[in-house]
């Protein structure tokens, strides 16, 4: 449906917007989202962040349209954010694309796609916490007649926390292969990768002191 077509609120979030925000990952997204609340049990990445609207627990997942469970985009990992062209949030009932009513949000992540033209973009990154990070973005046609396109995304960070304890290190890879020999048909091979490491922080809580055995 178009946005003008959808009787529900939504929320876009596009890539720039996202740089723009430094929002790193799924937990910051949401956070900016009007009518969605996260609850945080822990420092993101350890805990299992939950995810309301309208006071019900969001439980419905989409990438690139499709319906997906959370275990299929990492879990309790936080989703990072460079990896998608944009983040799209419906808020109510999404019976008329998901085939099941849920009164709470759909979240619909949409992975950037290889196209005809190269371009790339290289970000490098640093804030509070000794908050390191690098972005990677390349990808355009790889033969003359450009039916073949590539596209290579890739982030690497390493940051502490406002808990001195606590260090994080994380990194994601993703690559795509689209092969359209017409502008009807295309076939699209992906493959995306990522890894997210927390120290020194509990499960639950946050706890007054840590001793090393």
């Amino acid at each position: 449906l178009k946005l003008k077509e959808t009787p529900q609120s939504v929320t876009v979030f596009t890539q720039q917007q996202m740089q723009d925000q430094n929002l790193q990952n799924l937990d910051q997204v949401l956070e900016e989202t009007p009518g969605i609340t996260v609850l945080q049990d822990s420092v993101t990445g350890m805990g299992e962040a939950q995810y309301y609207s309208r006071g019900f627990p969001v439980d419905n997942y989409q990438l690139d349209g499709v319906m997906v469970s959370r275990s299929m985009l990492g879990g309790r990992t936080a989703q990072d954010s460079f990896l998608y062209d944009r983040v799209e949030v419906v808020r109510g009932s999404t019976g008329l694309t998901t085939g099941a009513g849920d009164p709470s949000a759909s979240i619909n992540f949409v992975r950037k796609r290889p196209t005809a033209a190269k371009a790339g973009a290289l970000n490098l990154k640093y804030g509070s916490w000794n908050d390191k990070r690098i972005e990677f973005d390349y990808g355009g046609a790889l033969n003359e007649s450009k039916t073949l396109k590539g596209r290579f995304v890739a982030t690497m960070g390493h940051c502490g926390s406002f808990l001195d304890r606590v260090k994080q290190r994380s990194h994601a890879v993703y690559g795509v292969l689209e092969w359209s020999p017409d502008d009807t048909n295309f076939l699209t091979i992906g493959h995306r990768h990522q890894y997210q490491i927390v120290r020194g922080a509990p499960n639950k809580g946050v706890s007054r002191y840590s001793r090393v055995m």
